[in-house]
């Protein structure tokens, strides 16, 4: 990531974040243009950063549960705040556990929750809110683990490992 990706992604999160479900609800095309801007910026920040773990594992969750690609990468996306949390302190004398604590305190500000369990609460919410089932329990985890998109997964701001991606699906 660079401050120009970070940028564009958090000008995403603020565009889309709060009428999301409105958009899903009852769309307006001021609601619509809003999630187009949204969508613009999102495609700006992946531009340059690529993406990461979520929608690594996503691929293998639509192509396998023919689960929709936003679904899909909204079904771990949440699993990840807590993760992520548990490898700042695990991770603690690791050089990007620093970067990674300063990356998630930016998030959580942005969404507006002060913790891991908040944010994926809250993730969650919001889910639900868009019409989105939000159960894993159907999930083959380990065929998602093992079709995982290597290339995508490698872009991830922690090295992840096969203990650490089964942790997303407990």
């Amino acid at each position: 990531a660079t401050m120009q990706s970070k940028g564009y992604a958090e000008k995403s999160i603020q565009l889309l974040w709060p009428c999301l479900p409105a958009v899903v609800a009852a769309p307006t095309n001021a609601l619509r243009d809003t999630v187009l801007l949204a969508a613009n910026y999102a495609g700006k920040a992946i531009n340059i950063s690529k993406t990461t773990a979520p929608h690594a594992l996503s691929y293998t969750i639509t192509s396998v549960h023919n689960i929709p690609h936003g679904h899909a990468v909204a079904l771990t996306l949440g699993r990840f705040f807590l993760l992520h949390e548990a490898l700042i302190s695990e991770l603690a004398e690791e050089e990007n556990s620093d970067s990674l604590a300063l990356i998630m305190q930016q998030l959580f500000a942005l969404l507006g929750v002060n913790n891991a369990k908040e944010a994926e609460q809250l993730w969650v919410e919001k889910m639900q809110a868009c019409g989105l089932s939000v159960s894993r329990e159907a999930l083959d985890a380990a065929a998602i683990i093992a079709g995982v998109n290597v290339d995508r997964l490698e872009n991830h701001p922690v090295a992840l490992t096969q203990a650490m991606l089964e942790r997303v699906f407990d």
